[in-house]
């Protein structure tokens, strides 16, 4: 089981671009964190250009911390904050860590990644199961990249902090804190409970059953376990020898049945692509698979990923689009699609009413995307964003 206090990497953003009262926020929040921390909690410290600078390891003293925080200084240089995430995730997944956080201070004035697309840190934020709080350290001019960052931070399912209160400037190391420590642990809890939920469902109903009420009795709660998983063992090994036969025929009817299905299903889909049109993109075969995002330019924060399949429908209508726009009276029902063809995409209106445009111009018949083009449909402008392509 896994408990509170895991490790964190705190990346704090030490450009001379951050402001004088930021610079104080930083500082005294760090300190506050660290002095404040739950128990078993441990962290690394780092500043950070393209790749991270460490300044405190794991498992430090207190002081060690407290005395890096007072030496960082803000001097010119450029910074990449989404080359530092990939950077360290890529780390993490290889190293395979069971539990660890990022932690970043920063007003979102970096340079953008010449190695990664944003998309990409998207997936991997999504996939990767590490969690990145970030503390947005608000002044002029930085709204757009705090944003992004925000969006990093939901997608891993972490979280975004504001360094502006609307009651009160007072005490702000100390709200940041409690708001951080706060959503960290109940991502734990909710990591816990998860593997909680996964370790019942490996137990069978019928020995959990025999067994609760006399271990309920018997023992206490830190003789329960040990003993509970003796004697599930003990059941399943028995009734193991017992059922190998009978599993070895359900598995083998199981799997012939799968297979006429996929027979079925592939003589069926061969059978009905030569009926389609030439402009069906399942006549021409999928090709290639990108990775394909629409980012909204007017909100940078909202994205779409494109489904891998062959037909995409971008409308106002739930039941009848892929892409959902909502709140926008301009976006008709089924209001233009996306064709995947030999790892290509084609725009087209289906209704060829010209309400669609691409890079300023009505669409009237059917285009090749390419990255960067802007789709436009009603309020929305959405720019085609290809990783791969």
């Amino acid at each position: 089981m896994l408990e509170y206090g895991c490790k964190t990497l705190i990346l704090v953003d030490n450009s001379a671009s951050v402001s004088a009262a930021n610079r104080e926020i930083t500082k005294e929040t760090l300190k506050y964190l660290i002095r404040n921390a739950p128990e078993g909690s441990d962290f690394a410290l780092a500043t950070f250009t393209e790749q991270t600078e460490l300044l405190v390891n794991y498992g430090s003293e207190e002081e060690a911390y407290l005395e890096a925080v007072d030496k960082i200084g803000y001097p010119e240089k450029s910074t990449c904050l989404t080359d530092v995430v990939m950077s360290t995730l890529n780390e993490w997944r290889e190293a395979d860590f069971a539990m660890r956080n990022i932690l970043v201070f920063t007003n979102g004035l970096g340079s953008e990644s010449a190695t990664y697309p944003v998309e990409e840190a998207y997936f991997m934020l999504n996939e990767c199961g590490y969690p990145m709080y970030v503390v947005g350290l608000e002044q002029q001019n930085n709204e757009f990249g705090l944003k992004r960052f925000a969006s990093m931070a939901r997608i891993s399912h972490g979280a975004f902090f504001s360094t502006e209160f609307e009651d009160s400037e007072a005490e702000v190391e100390k709200k940041l804190t409690e708001k951080i420590l706060h959503a960290m642990e109940e991502r734990q809890k909710a990591e816990e409970t998860k593997h909680a939920e996964e370790i019942q469902q490996s137990v069978p109903e019928e020995v959990s059953a025999e067994y609760e009420d006399a271990v309920t009795e018997e023992y206490d709660a830190g003789e329960y376990y040990g003993t509970y998983e003796e004697k599930a063992d003990a059941k399943i090994l028995k009734k193991s020898g017992e059922d190998a036969v009978l599993y070895l025929a359900l598995g083998a009817g199981l799997l012939s049945v799968i297979l006429l299905l996929l027979l079925l299903v592939r003589f069926f889909g061969r059978k009905n692509s030569t009926q389609h049109s030439v402009c069906d993109p399942e006549d021409e075969g999928d090709g290639k698979r990108i990775q394909v995002t629409l980012e909204d330019i007017n909100n940078p924060a909202r994205f779409y990923i494109l489904p891998e399949q062959n037909r995409v429908v971008i409308g106002a209508n739930r039941r009848l689009s892929d892409i959902v726009i909502e709140d926008d009276p301009d976006v008709s029902d089924r209001h233009c699609e996306i064709l995947r063809r030999r790892g290509e995409l084609f725009l087209n209106d289906p209704e060829a009413e010209g309400k669609t445009f691409l890079n300023g111009e009505r669409l009237y018949f059917e285009t090749r995307l390419q990255p960067s083009d802007v789709i436009t449909l009603g309020r929305a402008k959405l720019m085609v964003k290809m990783p791969y392509g």
